[in-house]
């Protein structure tokens, strides 16, 4: 019995450090997750405009330039289905919003349009057309690029809006994506611009014939049509003056001598009124410098046309037997 009882035990003994052992080989565990995070972004931007303009002043007739600088956001410039130019007078001086640009069409007096095409890489202009606003040698940059400065070339209309007080010209324009919207700049800094005018007259004579000495501006012989058109262009108010020669030459006598202040006492003293209609005016006396007969507003390129231009002549009591011979000027000036 006792020899039993002892192996009995020992098998006891071994089983439990067995499972003791065996606990001690799977250590006890804590489940841990941890994370760090990160910023996604992108951008889809239209063109970006810049657009520059170096005179500060400009002159009608004359040949000018701006530059548009396109970045197109990553993209190549041949995205790009166009660039609208604009030039246009603002009387206000504060009109270069994107909605002022939408609201400008070609004008003859206050609106250039150019645009820019990329389907055959050409500048066309829109408006004003068939004046003297004209395209000049415009060019592009390279379009497999994504940046670019294209060049608008243009020369400004004779009738291009004369500017004062706040009225200025604004500059502008946007560059059209095909599928990233629409950019657009101006120039900070606008433009003024300066007055402009011309007259013509056909060649005329205007011949008074044989006169007396003494003739009054009132007597029926004093009147004498100028027998020609007058036409004035202008890109502003006006007025038109008309002046006549200091003296008057013949080939045998003394010269007649310009008196504009209408009272001829002196011999071989004369004066001249003008006016653009029929009737004698109260004052209108000739100047050498020339007087004002009437004022105008701005024209189209066609002139406003005068065709009742009237001369009353005025001599001293005392006059030398010649044929006299001198130039009347009529011009236009600013107002």
């Amino acid at each position: 019995m006792t020899e039993t009882k002892w192996y009995a035990r020992l098998v006891y003994v071994l089983v439990s450090l067995a499972l003791v052992l065996g606990f001690s080989l799977v250590p006890a565990t804590t489940s841990i997750v941890s994370a760090a995070g990160a910023t996604g972004t992108f951008t889809i931007s239209p063109p970006v405009v810049t657009v520059t303009y170096t005179p500060t002043s400009s002159d009608p007739t004359t040949e000018v330039s701006a530059t548009v600088a396109v970045d197109n956001s990553g993209r190549n410039l041949a995205e790009l289905s166009n660039i609208t130019f604009k030039f246009w007078y603002d009387s206000t001086g504060t009109a270069n919003g994107k909605g002022d640009f939408d609201g400008v069409s070609p004008n003859v007096n206050n609106a250039l349009v150019i645009t820019w095409f990329e389907a055959n890489d050409t500048f066309v202009l829109v408006g004003p057309t068939a004046t003297t606003w004209a395209l000049g040698a415009c060019t592009s940059p390279a379009l497999g690029e994504t940046t670019g400065t294209f060049d608008f070339v243009f020369t400004i209309g004779k009738v291009a809006h004369e500017t004062s007080g706040s009225a200025v010209w604004q500059i502008a324009a946007t560059a059209n994506s095909t599928d990233y919207g629409s950019g657009f700049g101006y120039d900070a800094t606008p433009v003024t611009m300066t007055f402009y005018s011309e007259v013509s007259i056909p060649p005329a004579t205007v011949d008074w014939g044989t006169v007396p000495a003494g003739l009054a501006f009132e007597d029926t012989a004093s009147e004498e049509a100028l027998g020609a058109t007058v036409t004035y262009i202008a890109n502003g108010d006006y007025t038109q003056n008309v002046a006549s020669s200091a003296t008057w030459t013949n080939l045998t006598a003394s010269p007649a001598i310009l008196d504009d202040t209408g009272t001829c006492d002196d011999a071989q003293e004369f004066s001249l009124k003008a006016d653009d209609t029929g009737t004698l005016p109260t004052d209108g006396l000739v100047s050498i410098d020339g007087t004002t007969i009437d004022t105008g507003i701005i024209t189209d390129e066609s002139g406003n046309v005068e065709s009742d231009n009237t001369l009353w002549l005025k001599l001293a009591s005392s006059f030398e037997t010649a044929t006299y011979t001198g130039t009347i000027t009529y011009s236009a000036a600013e107002v």
